[in-house]
């Protein structure tokens, strides 16, 4: 019997292999003309994902580019919150460890009280002089915690001497995407995280700002000694420290640009040739 039913499966091998040798898989068009007769609206369908799938991915693209605007005009204003207590902790005589219990801590003192009270047992009627012990030692933590995280950051910034920072001007937009551009100079560089710290040239501002290096166009003079005529620019317009567009007439011997700024008529409708410095002027944006 067992040599019976050797010679069956060896038979009915035999009889599978040509039907596998002349097995051919399905072409490319074949399967196209499957679907488009099974499924009519396939393509159509096909063509309505895609679109869908485009959209998915610029939606996305848009939300992380308006994340990135929106955490540098958050540090912009942390900059000037910190700034702004350091003073006025300046002028009451105070130590930033003293007086930092409010603000970005505040939360976590509450929080972390509470939670100290509920393990020592005050809602159900514990040790109480324990739960005030635990609570004044989170709430000592916690101002420590809170001063630190309003210090400003610059323990990993770079010096600004690197290659980028050429005499350490720079023009900068203060909100991103904004159309408007002002002088400021160039404090530090973070190479890790692409973050500028500069301060405002207007001498009466005196702003600090913090913000990426997509926002930053460093002043680079041995880039600005080729200007042409009639070539659109952005400068410093006199007595400002704001960058207005201006067309280039010609550059001098010591180091400036004459340029006429857009709309800069006078009384009688002449716009005048002004001489502007060569580490003050642009490219258009």
């Amino acid at each position: 019997e067992g040599t019976g039913v050797g010679v069956e499966t060896t038979a009915a091998a035999t009889t599978t292999l040509p039907k596998l040798d002349t097995f051919r898989p399905p072409t490319t068009a074949e399967l196209r003309t499957a679907l488009q007769s099974r499924h009519p609206h396939y393509t159509r369908q096909r063509e309505t994902i895609t679109t869908m799938y485009h959209q998915l991915q610029q939606c996305s693209r848009e939300k992380i580019n308006t994340a990135n605007q929106l955490k540098s005009m958050i540090d912009m204003a942390l900059g000037r919150l910190s700034r702004d207590r350091n003073k006025f902790e300046q002028d009451l005589g105070l130590s930033s460890s003293s007086t930092a219990t409010g603000g970005v801590g505040s939360g976590a003192v509450f929080s972390a009280a509470a939670s100290s009270l509920n393990q020592a047992g005050m809602v159900g009627g514990g040790d109480v002089a324990s739960a005030v012990a635990t609570s004044a030692s989170i709430n000592t933590a916690a101002t420590t915690a809170t001063a630190a995280a309003t210090e400003p950051h610059t323990i990993t910034t770079t010096p600004s001497t690197s290659p980028n920072t050429n005499k350490d001007l720079a023009a900068i937009q203060t909100t991103p995407n904004s159309p408007d551009w002002i002088l400021a100079k160039i404090i530090s560089y973070n190479k890790y995280t692409k973050m500028y710290t500069l301060s405002d040239e207007d001498m009466a501002s005196n702003e600090i700002y913090t913000i990426p290096e997509r926002q930053v166009r460093p002043l680079l003079l041995k880039n600005n000694h080729k200007w042409t005529k009639g070539e659109a620019i952005y400068a410093v317009y006199p007595d400002t420290t704001s960058f207005y567009p201006a067309v280039v007439n010609y550059c001098t011997k010591n180091g400036h640009v004459m340029v006429q700024f857009n709309d800069d008529w006078d009384a009688s409708g002449v716009i005048h040739e002004k001489a502007i410095p060569m580490q003050h002027v642009m490219k258009a944006p």
